[in-house]
């Protein structure tokens, strides 16, 4: 089984990478390739543990389960040929769409060996995006979740504008906050700019994106939560709201430089998950090779609760 997993393991890393320089990007592109690349690192390590088979019936369902994920990442396909017009992804077909496939087809995939732990997190990037989508199309179903966003979000907003002001200052570009959340400063031109911080901007989709990878590493790693492991996350949270801030005052800088040009627009669209993507390849790389994985002394593993 565990052979099996590592060549599922590669395969699903190689196929997501090249989506994601393929695919067109969304809002939560890059968030989505981690998660998914966290799923199967945890789908790799269950693979190790002995596990009772299921039954025929019960694989049936889990490949049954598979199936109609993978369908579900074409739904705005397949429904307006059913005479259903649906809007639930992001059209055109991005990423997201695509790590929903690759979610449902490695479900498929593991039904086959009947192993429901691994089947699990092998769903969760579906499962995860399926949330998000929720959130996006919430009206569709009568719900309002903006308010608990907002509500979660709207305290950050002062630190946020706050910090980046200064950090600007720190690298010699002489700007100023507002009371309304909006960081001032002139060009290097002369040029008054405005860099306005809204709840998007407070980091909480890259911190839920963080959220969701911890709920993912904790179904296979129950060491997460001790006194060691709730250190390192609280790291991961602290790096991940920094990671939002190198965002902004990577926009900040470009458009200092070059005012509203192309060079800042190309910051905005890039800036954030570069900057989260670099910040994930630490920490995971950190957490799991001087945490998780470590082998440690039978005295000290018996105390660590």
């Amino acid at each position: 089984m565990f052979k099996a997993a590592i060549y599922w393991f590669f395969a699903v890393v190689l196929i997501l990478v090249g989506g994601f320089l393929y695919f067109p990007k969304s809002l939560i592109s890059d968030m989505v390739v981690f998660i998914s690349i966290i799923s199967a690192i945890a789908v790799l390590y269950l693979a190790k543990r002995p596990e009772k088979k299921m039954p025929p019936a019960h694989r049936a369902l889990v490949f049954t389960a598979g199936l109609l994920i993978s369908l579900a990442s074409f739904i705005n396909q397949i429904g307006p040929l059913l005479g259903f017009p649906v809007r639930f992804w992001n059209p055109p077909y991005s990423i997201g769409e695509f790590a929903v496939l690759v979610s449902g087809l490695s479900v498929m995939y593991f039904s086959f060996f009947g192993t429901r732990a691994m089947a699990l997190p092998a769903a969760f990037p579906a499962i995860t995006m399926a949330v998000y989508q929720l959130y996006e199309n919430q009206r569709m179903f009568g719900t309002d979740l903006d308010r608990l966003v907002e509500w979660i979000a709207t305290p950050m907003l002062a630190p946020t504008t706050a910090i980046s002001t200064k950090v600007l200052n720190l690298l010699g570009i002489a700007a100023t906050s507002t009371p309304d959340y909006i960081i001032e400063f002139m060009s290097r031109d002369g040029v008054p700019m405005k860099i306005k911080i809204i709840i998007d901007c407070t980091g909480i989709w890259s911190l839920s994106a963080f959220t969701a990878s911890l709920i993912v590493v904790f179904l296979a790693f129950r060491r997460v939560l001790t006194k060691k492991g709730l250190a390192y996350i609280a790291v991961g949270y602290a790096g991940t709201y920094a990671a939002n801030i190198l965002r902004i005052v990577a926009i900040s800088v470009s458009a200092y430089l070059s005012g509203a040009s192309g060079l800042t627009d190309a910051a905005h669209k890039n800036a954030g998950w570069i900057a989260f993507s670099g910040w994930m390849l630490i920490f995971w790389y950190v957490f799991f090779s001087r945490y998780i994985l470590k082998k440690e002394e039978p005295a000290k593993a018996g105390k660590e609760k």
